[in-house]
């Protein structure tokens, strides 16, 4: 499944965030998952 998306700025954080999270796993701090939280409840908020 080969699909492109335009992705928004904040989307594309987002998405990179996650996937370094995801690589980082052992060595994540609860700092960094409520960065991706706050990411992701932001980009619920828009309208």
């Amino acid at each position: 499944m080969n699909k492109r998306f335009v992705l928004s700025d904040k989307e594309a954080e987002l998405i990179e965030g996650i996937r370094n999270y995801q690589r980082s796993f052992i060595n994540c701090s609860r700092d960094y998952i409520f960065y991706l939280q706050s990411l992701f409840d932001e980009l619920l908020d828009m309208p």
